[in-house]
């Protein structure tokens, strides 16, 4: 390691005799603020004395040093206290970390920044006491052990991140409760407050950001606004100017300079409306959607000379940030010390051919990292490939990641964190934020069941990916062994055993691990391996151990994932089914139409697809998400009978739609065929209402073959119970991220009788 990478742990924490906060007789320790502290600070002192009285029921008084109690807890940002410890300030310079100092009979807990106070007083609490913040959940989701006395033996350590910038992007938004959950465990932003400064940012000192995600459309350059009157203004496709739409907001035609003047106009009045924030977003929509119109696929003349082709991998990137680069270049002039943000994502996940403005920060979003191996494992080239380009062009980065978006399995992505910390700190990024499931029982979003089920598996994970962002060279299993210990007691080698063994399953499923990897591979690898019943073994030992009621039901809700799981249940009625389907099949009806892709569309007999807008199949549906690739059929078989097929696709389906009930069962099985590595596919039951809205997204359910072939004919086969709200049954024949071709056909779905 770097010499700069070992300086913070040079100054590692001091044990003293003991600084006494809370006696026999009750407080003995006032929390000091200066006159003018300002808000953070204000909050540290609440926090420290809330979560006292939490532990020992009793409250100490805050106040400017004067209530004749023996000990001062002095919360400050004051230039004479950094004075007095002017190594600790000089580490301290430029971050949020903190110094803390026993001096006497006064604690100091200071900082450069107010957010430094902060950071310092939930370590001061965590170095000192048992309490851990485990998850966002005001019922059980903090954790100490409740004491009569309470001294601080740990008084005399600086400490400092290594990450300038450390968060969560909830899904649908964060509330109070993860909001506070993440600043606790010491993030320093939120996508609770990047669209506007909430009371809460301010309180707590948090990096101010205006307008985060998808905008150019939705933001700038609205349909409402502009599209009536300058169509040209919008995405050129198949020859016509396309609107963008609640459910697709297609990008700019990114080379009118018209289009352009207007965008800095709307730039200026968003600046206007929300002043103060350090950064303004101008993103590409979520989409691959390119203009087609003659200027913006017209070859680029590149500042070297050379000229730049359309079908070049990096045109399309560099198209974007010609166009970017004028909004920053305005930027600068009008508004000096503002950067505007924009994504390293999709299209321009891979770099320009031309210098980026010095005022642009690039929000990096590798979407096809595979989260079982580190940035810089062969499995990654090619997110690395585009990392290391981007590295090359700017020190402006952010890196924004997906290692919360985890599904109901538990993923131990903390390994891979660690690693891919490390690795993009020693290169000099020190920004970071990643997208993390939801955990809040109040919300009424469409994901909250799916949200509360992920975290109960995976709170552990989260908690050591956000010590990590702290300080990536921190050793994660001894992290998790800090949680385990915290949260289960005595259960915690048992518990320990059980996240042990979906370890195994998870790196020994035989597929990778995206974003949006669903989890039912790796709870039907626990059975094909069998160590279903070692696991329940484990969770039953850690049952009987004595807890307190706070870890009985942390420990619960991680074991309803075994325990409560359709996938496990439904393996051994899916053989059972088989069987019976073999004995006797004139028992069971296949309810899919034209299951054997036979019957073609009248119009389209024998030809592809003429758009991505239709299914050549009758009774089948198509759905894409990006513009390339092709779909048809094939009649590459022994007995020269038609399969769908998809080519080049990035994210595609085939669907056939049918009434359910509540409660109702059915079996579904395909054959499917994948031409190269590392090529998947899936077949997917999804749910919808009677206004056809998705619903119960938590019992999506994908199946997947334990082993997956190439060049030949595998079978996807799975069991499933309709569940609670749902009318209608998706049926999804799918893949993601694909190079080659993907076959499917016979496909059958049975309804079985009780």
């Amino acid at each position: 390691m770097k010499a700069g990478v070992l300086l913070p742990f040079l100054l590692m924490p001091v044990m003293a005799i003991g600084f006494e906060v809370v006696g026999t007789s009750g407080a003995r320790a006032e929390i000091v603020l200066d006159a003018d502290a300002p808000a953070p600070v204000v909050h540290a002192a609440a926090e420290l004395r809330h979560w006292i009285k939490e532990i020992t029921d009793v409250e100490l008084p805050i106040g400017d040093g004067k209530s004749g109690l023996p000990n001062k807890i002095r919360l400050t940002v004051s230039q004479e206290v950094l004075d007095k410890y002017p190594q600790k300030s000089q580490f301290l310079a430029g971050n949020d970390g903190f110094g803390v100092s026993l001096d006497g009979s006064v604690l100091y807990v200071f900082g450069a920044q107010p957010k430094g106070v902060l950071n310092g007083v939930y370590e001061l609490l965590f170095l000192n006491t048992d309490i851990i913040w485990a998850r966002p959940n005001l019922e059980f989701g903090t954790l100490f052990t409740k004491r009569s006395n309470l001294s601080f033996t740990v008084t005399d350590w600086v400490d400092k991140p290594c990450y300038l910038m450390r968060g969560w992007q909830t899904r649908y938004g964060a509330t109070d409760v993860e909001f506070n959950w993440a600043v606790r465990n010491l993030s320093n932003w939120s996508s609770y407050s990047t669209m506007k400064t909430q009371p809460l940012n301010d309180k707590c000192g948090m990096l101010k950001e205006a307008y985060f995600g998808h905008n150019v459309t939705g933001l700038y350059i609205t349909p409402e606004k502009y599209y009536d009157k300058h169509p040209e203004y919008f995405c050129e496709i198949n020859g016509k100017r396309v609107r963008p739409t609640g459910a697709h907001r297609s990008q700019l035609c990114f080379s009118n300079q018209d289009m352009i003047q207007d965008f800095i106009k709307e730039f200026d009045r968003v600046v206007d409306a929300w002043p103060g924030s350090e950064m303004y977003g101008v993103f590409a929509e979520d989409n691959y959607d390119r203009c087609r119109c003659k200027s913006c696929e017209a070859d680029i003349l590149l500042p070297d000379g050379k000229v730049l082709k359309s079908d070049s991998s990096n045109f399309y990137s560099t198209r974007f940030f010609l166009f970017v680069n004028q909004i920053a270049r305005h930027a600068k002039q009008k508004y000096p010390g503002i950067k505007v943000s924009t994504y390293g994502y999709f299209f321009t996940e891979i770099p320009p051919a031309i210098p980026v403005e010095d005022n642009i920060v690039i929000l990096l979003c590798p979407i096809t990292k595979n989260v079982k191996y580190p940035v810089t494992s062969p499995q990654n080239k090619t997110t690395f490939n585009k990392m290391q380009g981007w590295l090359e062009k700017t020190s402006n980065i952010i890196i924004y990641d997906y290692y919360g978006l985890t599904k109901v399995y538990p993923r131990p992505a903390d390994l891979s964190v660690a690693a891919d910390y490390r690795y993009q700190y020693e290169r000099g990024i020190r920004y970071t934020h990643s997208e993390i499931m939801s955990d809040g029982v109040n919300r009424t979003d469409p994901e909250r069941d799916l949200g509360i089920m992920t975290w109960d598996g995976n709170s552990i994970y989260y908690w050591v990916m956000s010590r990590l962002a702290w300080n990536p060279y921190q050793n994660p299993y001894e992290l998790r062994q800090i949680y385990l210990n915290r949260v289960f007691g005595e259960a915690a080698d048992d518990v320990k055993r059980y996240l042990d063994i979906t370890e195994y399953v998870w790196h020994n499923n035989g597929e990778p691990s995206f974003w949006s990897t669903e989890p039912d591979h790796s709870w039907n690898t626990m059975c094909i391996l069998n160590l279903v019943d070692e696991a329940k073994a484990a969770l039953n030992r850690a049952k009987s151990r004595k807890l307190s009621d706070k870890s009985r039901k942390m420990l619960m809700a991680l074991a309803k994932g075994l325990e409560d799981n359709p996938v496990l249940g439904f393996n051994q009625l899916r053989k059972e089914i088989e069987s019976n389907l073999k004995s006797h099949p004139e028992k069971y009806v296949n309810l899919l139409k034209n299951s054997r892709f036979e019957d073609l569309l009248p119009i389209v007999e024998g030809k592809a697809p003429l758009d991505w807008t239709v299914s050549i199949f009758e009774h089948w549906n198509f759905w894409k998400d990006f513009s390339y690739g092709t779909a048809g059929y094939s009649t590459n078989e022994t007995d020269n009978s038609k399969a769908a097929s998809m080519t080049g696709v990035e994210h595609a389906f085939y669907i056939q739609t049918l009434p359910v009930k509540e409660g109702e069962k059915y079996f579904t099985r395909c054959k499917t065929k994948l031409e190269q590595s590392p090529d998947r596919a899936q077949l997917t039951a999804r749910w919808q209402d009677d206004g056809h809205r998705w619903v119960c997204v938590a019992y999506n359910r994908d199946f997947y073959p334990h082993e997956v072939k190439y060049g030949e004919w595998q079978e996807y086969k799975g069991f499933f119970v309709v569940p609670k709200g749902a009318t209608k049954l998706t049926l999804l024949l799918g893949t993601r991220n694909a190079k080659g071709t993907v076959l499917f056909d016979d496909v059958e779905l049975y309804r079985i009788q009780d």
